[in-house]
């Protein structure tokens, strides 16, 4: 997955840059219908550490220091740390993938992947 993050404090145009972070990907994508709570702990239960902490570094290398957790919540609060920069509007963030993508016709859908996202919405 490729996030696109907006550069540090700059606002000038075409400074934003495409990076590999499948959490950030997911983590912008889900966190506009997914209560922060529930986002936290399925990003916790399902990405390792190692993962995680490349989110974060990622994050860092634009400009946006997040603070280095420790202790036995540290992935918890790293993952909170990340979502609530995407969440922020002059902060870095993933984009929505879907309108970078072109569309395709029925032969080239996942149709266990569509029922999965329907049962999402019940």
């Amino acid at each position: 997955m490729i996030a696109l993050i907006r550069g540090g404090d700059s606002k000038e145009l075409g400074t934003d840059k495409a990076v590999r972070s499948e959490l950030l990907c997911f983590l912008s994508d889900k966190c506009n219908f997914m209560a922060l709570d529930e986002l936290v702990k399925v990003c916790c239960d399902f990405y390792r550490e190692e993962e995680i902490v490349s989110a974060r570094s990622t994050i860092d290398k634009f400009g946006y220091r997040l603070p280095k957790r420790k202790g036995q919540d540290k992935v918890k609060n790293t993952v909170e740390d990340l979502a609530k920069t995407i969440l922020h509007p002059e902060h870095a963030y993933a984009t929505d993938l879907s309108r970078l993508l072109p569309p395709v016709d029925i032969n080239h859908s996942d149709v266990s992947a569509i029922l999965i996202e329907l049962r999402a919405t019940i």
